[in-house]
């Protein structure tokens, strides 16, 4: 039948914008898009009530036979040369009717488009519906992820590009002061980032993920008004949530490198969406958003301690330290898990599964310092102290094994497309590199 009622999903063409509803000939309104039958790709629905009722009229102008009929005919045709519905996946604008015979005249590449399901406007969508138990409740989300990577696949094998449709609230007094369109170009550098910093888990990351980190931190400061603007509305926390492991990730990439000025300037801004998204959860209802909170804060604060035990300003990081070791406290975490409660209970030589919140607020900031400081120094004389980021992340830069220049940002260089080990600048750098490089080159056997 045509596309799901599922408002996370929608899996539609883009074409022209003067389209008009297959039953009752209106068009979208200002804003919103037609939906296309995933039949046959060519007839246009106005709402979901008038795409069920023509499908299930039994008359002559009913759609499904006819719609059957279609498909028989286009079976065998590549899904991308099918002729694509007027008006679908775009929005309606007053503004595109003046242009409607240009447009005509002029084929409109095919298209996925592909809403956000985290955003906003469908943030009910993830919680528990009414009588809904919690298995089915998962069950559904897991659902809702299978549609989302078919209709991805989908888009892949018939060569369309994948448009990104996030969904997002504004404020009056944002939308006094910014477009709709300035706010979505802000989206669309995040989503980007995003779907680097989610989309990898391991070390088979493409390593191209800190330049698209620091494109979204640059777009913060150019844009900060634009950023704030979008974090005026409660309903937009999914973005603030993104933003700051994002940031936090960047900075934390910066100081292993030793570049802690650097590190420190991302976690200023890390730290003002932080307290903005902190604002939103203490206003909302929901649990999951308020214990994801509170594993930001966390990690906010397991970054902040390192840099400054890098400074050697243990003053500075007792504050963050016992903050951390409350929240270890709270959680339940083991020895194994814990970052930092254990360091407090060696030092104070008490056993950790009997260390309660009780039992730190009666420490004194000097024993926390002492504690920090003993860690470090020891740390350094041993030379072990080697935290590594979540994900085991590389962070290094690379250096060209022909002229040794590094590169300026992880995935700058490309690798021996045999060997996949050595790493050159350019071409000219390969070339001349090869002589050398012949005798040690090994193709990199498959997995």
């Amino acid at each position: 039948m045509a596309s799901s009622s599922d408002p996370m999903l929608v899996g539609l063409q883009a074409a022209d914008s003067d389209g008009r509803c297959g039953r009752c000939g209106n068009g979208a309104a200002v804003g919103a898009r037609l939906l296309v039958c995933k039949g046959c790709d060519k007839i246009l629905y106005c709402s979901r009530e008038c795409q069920v009722a023509h499908w299930k009229d039994k008359t002559e102008h009913g759609h499904k036979a006819a719609c059957k009929a279609a498909c028989r005919t286009t079976a065998s045709q590549p899904k991308s040369s099918r002729p694509l519905a007027p008006g679908a996946g775009r929005p309606a604008n007053s503004a595109n009717s003046a242009n409607s015979a240009a447009a005509s005249t002029t084929p409109t590449p095919s298209a996925t488009w592909i809403e956000d399901g985290d955003s906003l406007g469908h943030a009910k969508f993830f919680e528990r519906r009414p009588g809904e138990s919690q298995a089915e409740q998962m069950a559904r989300l897991k659902d809702h992820e299978r549609k989302l990577r078919k209709a991805r696949k989908s888009a892949q094998k018939a060569g369309t590009p994948m448009l990104y449709m996030p969904l997002f609230t504004v404020t009056p007094e944002v939308a006094a002061e910014y477009t709709r369109d300035e706010l979505l170009e802000r989206l669309m550098v995040l989503y980007a980032a995003h779907q680097e910093f989610a989309g990898h888990k391991d070390n088979t990351r493409n390593l191209r993920y800190e330049r698209l980190y620091t494109e979204l931190y640059h777009d913060f400061l150019l844009h900060s008004g634009q950023w704030f603007g979008l974090f005026a509305s409660d309903k937009n926390c999914v973005y603030a949530e993104r933003c700051i492991g994002i940031l936090g990730t960047l900075a934390t990439i910066h100081r292993q490198r030793g570049a802690v000025s650097k590190a420190e300037e991302i976690l200023e801004l890390d730290e003002q969406v932080l307290d903005r998204y902190v604002d939103m959860t203490s206003r909302s209802s929901d649990s999951a958003q308020h214990s994801c909170c509170r594993g930001l804060q966390y990690r906010f604060w397991l970054i902040k301690i390192n840099v400054y035990v890098m400074k050697k300003e243990d003053a500075h990081s007792v504050p963050y330290f016992r903050n951390a070791c409350r929240f270890e406290i709270e959680e339940g975490y083991d020895w194994e898990r814990q970052n930092w409660l254990w360091v407090i209970t060696n030092h104070l030589q008490k056993p950790g599964s009997a260390f309660s919140v009780q039992d730190l607020a009666r420490v004194k900031d000097r024993d926390l310092q002492a504690a920090i400081r003993h860690l470090r120094e020891s740390s350094e004389k041993n030379k072990k102290f080697q935290e590594q980021p979540n994900g085991q992340l590389p962070v290094h830069l690379r250096a060209c094994a022909a002229c040794g220049l590094n590169e300026q940002m992880l995935g700058d260089y490309n690798v021996c497309g045999r060997c996949k080990k050595a790493v050159y600048c350019s071409p000219a750098c390969q070339k001349q590199d090869w002589s050398t490089h012949k005798h040690t080159c090994v193709k990199k056997a498959k997995k």
